[in-house]
């Protein structure tokens, strides 16, 4: 028994179904999908029959289903090569004027994953504090000259008369001064005696 009401799939050009196929699923958790691909009156372009089967692999009932049981007319050689690519563990028999396939469904392929997000480029290192200029260095004392030596007056003769505007080199250093003598010692009073003489 099947669980729904066959649905139907086409494949259309310019408004025209140029092939349909009819989808139904068994009744069972473990229950196989099965398909009618429907023959069509006339020429039918290369790579239709194919993209009806992707359209009946590709439905919820088929994809819920571990095998797909499917009715396909005889002669239709591009329906059962796309048949066998999309499923596994194929078998095929005839049947009248039918072909009936069986086959494993794939399991769905799993989801991509999200690539992770770019990490955050790393906060810039702010740049060291520059150093301190070192202080100015005081300047050095300066030195000073020696003061000048004052030369000795030139010694003038006695009675010499300069006239003006005369200058005078510098004489020797006059002689020291002479060493007062010593005073004379007073003469002892005769009157006094040392002791013990008459």
């Amino acid at each position: 028994m099947t669980t729904d009401e066959p649905r139907r799939i086409e494949v259309k050009n310019e408004d025209k179904t140029i092939a349909a196929a009819e989808v139904t699923r068994l009744e069972g958790p473990e229950a196989a999908a099965r398909t009618s691909l429907l023959p069509t009156t006339g020429p039918t372009p290369p790579g239709v029959r194919a993209s009806l089967v992707d359209a009946v692999m590709d439905q919820p009932e088929v994809q819920a289903s571990p095998r797909l049981e499917a009715t396909v007319p005889l002669g239709d050689t591009e329906s059962l090569a796309r048949l066998r690519e999309r499923t596994e563990e194929t078998g095929t028999r005839s049947a009248g004027a039918t072909i009936l396939f069986d086959g494993t469904v794939p399991p769905p392929p799993p989801e991509p994953v999200a690539p992770p997000e770019p990490l955050a480029p790393p906060e810039p290192l702010s740049p060291p504090d520059p150093l301190a200029p070192p202080e100015p260095l005081a300047p050095p004392e300066p030195v000073l000259p020696p003061e000048p030596v004052i030369p000795p007056e030139p010694v003038i003769p006695p009675g010499l008369v300069i006239p003006p505007g005369l200058v005078l080199p510098p004489g020797p250093a006059g002689p020291p001064d002479p060493v007062a003598p010593a005073e004379p010692m007073a003469p002892s009073d005769p009157a006094v005696r040392p002791s013990g003489q008459a």
